[in-house]
């Protein structure tokens, strides 16, 4: 499942202030932890932009900056569902299958 639209948040890159578009899909166990992602998406967009928009751009543009976020977004996600809807680990896998920073 897609979340749309694409996050679009500020980084820091130590001398300016540059952007960052990242298109997410999560893989999840079953319809109702898909569900419950959509009935309590705007708490995981939020969880996720407060993610996104804390990172520093030199950091991220490596492969290991942007999996350590990834797995820090994953649990993000799974953080929301077990506080909103009571469920852990609904989520199995979430992917950043966009990733711009300009």
């Amino acid at each position: 499942m897609g979340l749309k639209p694409p996050f679009v948040v500020n980084v820091h890159d130590g001398r300016q202030l540059r952007f960052m578009q990242v298109q997410v899909q999560v893989l999840a166990r079953d319809k109702a932890a898909m569900d419950s992602v959509e009935a309590h998406m705007p708490a995981v967009r939020d969880a996720l932009i407060s993610l996104l928009s804390d990172q520093q751009a030199d950091q991220v543009t490596q492969s290991k900056g942007r999996e350590r976020v990834r797995h820090q977004a994953l649990a993000a996600v799974q953080g929301v569902l077990k506080k909103n809807a009571g469920i852990s680990k609904a989520v199995k896998a979430l992917y950043f299958t966009d990733f711009v920073i300009q």
